[in-house]
């Protein structure tokens, strides 16, 4: 995954490996290995030191509304300091966890400087997958070349960067 993240490995061959890694099924092994190469990839998003670190990589027109950040604005407001990162395929529809976001005045962030901010100010905030590691979003936006979720999409569910 470290040399996939890099840029070294041919986007068809990226494929070739995760399709074929679908097929049969990913490891424990494989998911820890990939989200080591992403923790070394994104280390200084540790730094934000969420006490919450929430993953959000659902995707379609299938999931519902996300309600689940009711639940994260009610832990920031309890005082817990929440990062909610992730990519949502239907961004553009009401059921967007950006726009949703938004309504909740969840700020989303770009940079781990905004996230701290954030997190200090209002003890929330959502990161988009591309602003934390480009990279890792390509490779997820994979899944609208071959048409399966891959092993990247485990990966980025038990990555937690902050």
């Amino acid at each position: 995954m470290g040399r996939i993240l890099s840029g070294e490995v041919a986007p068809e061959v990226t494929g070739a490996l995760l399709m074929l890694m679908r097929y049969r099924g990913e490891t424990a092994d494989e998911i820890a290995g990939f989200v080591d190469a992403l923790r070394a990839r994104t280390a200084p998003w540790q730094d934000v030191s969420a006490a919450v670190d929430w993953p959000s990589y659902a995707a379609g027109k299938s999931r519902g509304a996300p309600w689940f950040l009711i639940s994260a604005k009610l832990l920031a407001m309890a005082g817990y300091p929440v990062l909610i990162h992730g990519w949502n395929a239907e961004a553009e529809t009401a059921l967007s966890v950006r726009i949703g976001a938004a309504s909740l005045d969840i700020p989303t962030v770009h940079s781990t400087k905004a996230a701290r901010q954030a997190l200090q100010d209002g003890r929330i905030a959502y990161a988009p997958l591309e602003a934390i590691d480009q990279a890792a979003y390509e490779v997820l936006r994979l899944r609208d070349v071959l048409g399966l979720r891959s092993p990247i999409n485990t990966a980025l569910r038990a990555w937690n960067p902050s």
